[in-house]
């Protein structure tokens, strides 16, 4: 063996432990960003939302895989309240609950839900604070196909309210969904 072979290797080790410590800080200086944008986020978004149109409001609420049924059963509640019933009623919270659920699942584990009516529409908010859609979502207007596990919250959502909207970032997803509330009698 050769000098330089005794020296190559130890330079070779050397090269590849700060190639490995430059990958490593340019992961941490994204996660600093991202904390650092959640952060902002929290700030900006962590309160209730600002009265609109008749004022009324569902006090928003953080949820997470622990409390994401309570968080339903306050959901029927309240949008029971604002006028929704029977079928409506039930499309409304199962898109809620799916949004819910893909927080948890897929927006780092917890989030947080407010709704608000608006004269006859019931809108409902549902942020979560994970690392948001590298692309936009695509393919909630089609059916994911029948053998596929998961894949139907966002579809669902899209389905069974009058509207949805994403909003995303690296810092947070804001899904927004609404329908029309029944005429008063």
């Amino acid at each position: 063996m050769t000098s330089n072979q005794v020296v190559a290797a130890p330079v070779r080790r050397a090269h590849a432990a700060v190639a490995e410590a430059v990958r490593l800080q340019a992961d941490a200086a994204r996660a600093v960003a991202v904390a650092r944008d959640i952060t902002t986020e929290l700030a900006r978004y962590g309160g209730p939302p600002p009265p609109s149109g008749d004022g009324l409001t569902f006090t928003p609420r953080l949820f997470t895989a622990a409390n994401v049924s309570e968080t339903r059963h306050l959901i029927i509640e309240a949008a029971g309240g604002f006028g929704l019933a029977g079928d409506a009623l039930s499309d409304f919270v199962l898109a809620v609950y799916e949004l819910l659920t893909n927080a948890v699942r897929h927006g780092g584990g917890w989030g947080r839900v407010a709704l608000r009516r608006d004269g006859d529409l019931l809108t409902c908010v549902t942020t979560d604070y994970g690392p948001g859609f590298t692309d936009e979502p695509a393919g909630d207007d089609v059916p994911p196909p029948v053998m596929s596990f998961g894949g139907r919250g966002l579809f669902l959502a899209r389905q069974l309210t009058d509207s949805m909207q994403i909003s995303s970032s690296r810092a947070r997803t804001a899904v927004t969904v609404t329908v029309k509330l029944p005429r008063a009698v």
